[in-house]
């Protein structure tokens, strides 16, 4: 998908979203009282693809945990929840927050408090972590008297920070010594590729069925997968089991050269796509998808990807999608309504500024989108014979020179194409690539 076919699809999201195709949708979420978050602060959802943006600690992650006990049956709680070490304070005034949402295009709209609740008894230890609908509070400025039902949608809610396959929990967090866990996994494997191939596991005596289940892809996920990642996969199988002790999700991917491996061999990247595409489309259609910096261990390309993934996805199966995020790959393109950027005041709270560009997030940020084009060189020596050329010219100030230390390689093969397709990127960005594939001169800088 290039960028023109991209902004098509997101015009057609538009004329779906004004249609009211999108049923049970979540309009916009209040905060009279959570967290770090301003009194009052609301969050607008016009675009069902919502991009929150903002510095480490500014709130997106807890935005995320209240859509997440926004709907029937689920709580925040799940994430935020009081402990000795990071108490929830009540002082007086409960944390609380509210949403409004329309079942249909022809319902008007229903808002829904969520309260933190003291529940327990004299003879019970109180539990202050219980969040349950309330009545409307009109001080909060709420629009109704009655109280209405939690919207009734499915959560899809993925933290890509905390994916972590079978092996990496046995291999990098076991308390064991780096042979007990070599061996135990040695051990355990002949189990595991019985489980892949279908075949009995015969795993001292238990049912299989308790001791791991597998799923083999469909063919469309699998080329869904491939088309991310930029690799062309033949059969992907994920096995969830409890082979390693603990449950956990083994990956075994081929690819078209019939070359197979598992998650032990398998970039983290590819295993959270594998697990966020097989999520969505195992979900059912206008489900809340909530994703944390689904950009983790995914380079630019595959970054810009899975953004023409979710907004294909949004379109055929109505999803609202609300992503935290700090990648500028991912809110390009996208209209000023999607991003919503966190911003801190003088007294170290939250408030959320709704409608801007990309370029003015990424400023706040402290990652201003500088007016220089970029160039890219694969090696040291081109980076300053081009500094050297730009400097002879009077150019410099219009430039930023990089060396990737990626070389030659990983410019072509990861970022030109999504550079290309995408119209910001291919006017501000650059690759000098000379063709030689060495990268280890030693030269004198003086002669240049």
């Amino acid at each position: 998908m290039d960028y023109n076919q991209m902004q098509m699809t997101i015009e057609t999201i538009k004329r779906m979203k004004n249609s009211g195709v999108f049923i049970n949708y979540i309009e916009y979420i209040d905060f009279p009282f959570y967290k770090n978050l301003i009194p009052r602060t609301r969050i607008n959802f016009e675009f069902p693809m919502t991009v929150l943006i903002g510095k480490n600690g500014s709130g997106k992650s807890s935005t995320l945990h209240a859509l997440f006990g926004a709907p029937q049956g689920y709580t925040c709680s799940d994430f935020w929840f009081s402990t000795d070490v990071d108490p929830i304070a009540e002082s007086g005034d409960r944390n609380r927050y509210f949403y409004g949402y329309v079942e249909n295009k022809d319902s008007d709209i229903k808002e829904v408090m969520k309260l933190r609740m003291k529940r327990g008894s004299e003879t019970k230890k109180e539990n202050f972590d219980y969040w349950e609908t309330s009545r409307p509070l009109m001080k909060d400025g709420m629009l109704q008297s009655k109280r209405n039902s939690p919207v009734n949608k499915d959560v899809i809610y993925l933290d890509f920070r905390a994916e972590v396959s079978a092996f990496d929990k046995i291999f990098h967090f076991s308390k064991e010594n780096l042979d007990e866990r070599k061996n135990l996994l040695r051990q355990r494997s002949k189990y595991l590729k019985r489980l892949f191939n279908g075949e009995p596991m015969r795993f001292k005596g238990t049912q299989d069925n308790k001791v791991g289940n597998l799923e083999i892809l469909s063919e469309y996920t699998v080329k869904c997968i491939g088309k991310i990642l930029n690799k062309e996969y033949t059969d992907i199988r994920v096995a969830e089991h409890k082979l390693y002790r603990n449950m956990g999700t083994s990956v075994y991917m081929k690819n078209k050269y019939e070359m197979g491996y598992s998650e032990a061999n398998a970039g983290s990247g590819e295993i959270a796509v594998v697990q966020l595409v097989r999520r969505i489309e195992k979900a059912r259609d206008y489900s809340l998808v909530l994703l944390d910096e689904p950009e983790v261990s995914l380079h630019p390309g595959a970054q810009e990807n899975l953004k023409e993934y979710l907004l294909e996805a949004i379109k055929t199966k109505k999803l609202q999608v609300v992503i935290s995020t700090h990648s500028p790959t991912l809110i390009i393109g996208l209209p000023s309504s999607a991003i919503k950027l966190f911003k801190t005041n003088e007294y170290g709270k939250f408030y959320v500024q709704e409608n801007i560009n990309y370029e003015e997030a990424f400023f706040d940020i402290e990652n201003r989108v500088s007016n220089k084009k970029m160039i890219f060189c694969e090696d040291y020596a081109a980076q300053k014979l081009v500094e050297k050329v730009l400097m002879y010219i009077n150019k410099e100030q219009y430039f930023d020179v990089v060396y990737y230390h990626g070389g030659e390689k990983t410019l072509v093969n990861h970022y030109m194409t999504p550079i290309a397709l995408n119209r910001y990127l291919s006017q501000k960005i650059y690759l000098m690539l000379d063709g030689d594939m060495k990268t280890d001169y030693v030269f004198n800088e003086d002669v240049l």
